[in-house]
């Protein structure tokens, strides 16, 4: 896997820990209809919060560098109590990965979502720090900087996906000591602890998307 792949969790990490810039724009739609009018922070999602006895489906896709599509399938991931499955297909091939190790319903959710085809775009410890105390309304953005390298966040509009009403975040990251940049869109609603969509985009145009068809809770 190339090393951009990481670059972006680990600048996270680097921002936080070293206590970098940070900044919150204003919000620029206060009519919003998806603001709470009682609410002037506008909504706030919390990643991986995860319910027992709930269930995700997926699609997703990738294509290479020409745009031509290289992979793709469907995934089912199943929240126990604690135990997490994940099963589904990819190019017409069954997998199913089954995790119970761990009391702790999170942990085996990393482990079972990580050895399948979307681990790498749905689960990002990163939107931990990124998200956090972030007001969701469209309009508002904030940013990260350090030695040359930022990332930028800008809540850019809504969308209904699954039946679910969500925000569109559009994130630019971009390397300085590489010059390697990633674009990334993704779609959050607060109730929902998992993306709706997600989006991620290379230097090299290589292309990762997954978006949710079905959310049981």
């Amino acid at each position: 896997m190339k090393r951009s792949k990481f670059l972006i969790q680990n600048l996270l990490i680097v921002f936080i820990s070293s206590g970098a810039l940070f900044f919150t724009a204003c919000d620029e739609d206060e009519n919003d209809d998806m603001n709470d009018p009682d609410n002037s922070q506008g909504e706030v999602w919390e990643p991986y919060q995860l319910e027992p006895n709930t269930a995700y489906e997926y699609d997703f896709s990738i294509t290479d560098g020409s745009g031509a599509p290289t992979s793709s399938g469907s995934v089912r991931i199943d929240i126990g109590d604690p135990e997490v499955e994940v099963s589904g297909d990819v190019d017409n091939q069954n997998f199913s990965f089954m995790q119970n190790s761990s009391d702790n319903v999170n942990d085996n959710f990393i482990a079972a979502v990580s050895q399948s085809p979307i681990g790498m775009t749905l689960y990002q410890p990163f939107w931990f720090g990124a998200f956090a105390g972030q007001s969701l309304e469209v309009g508002n953005s904030w940013s990260y900087t350090i030695e040359g390298s930022s990332i930028e966040f800008n809540v850019t509009g809504t969308q209904t996906i699954a039946g679910w009403e969500g925000f569109i975040v559009e994130t630019d990251y971009y390397d300085a000591e590489s010059e390697e940049s990633i674009s990334w869109t993704t779609c959050v609603n607060q109730e929902v602890p998992l993306p709706l969509m997600a989006n991620i985009k290379y230097n090299e145009n290589e292309e990762y998307y997954i978006e949710l068809t079905n959310y049981e809770n």
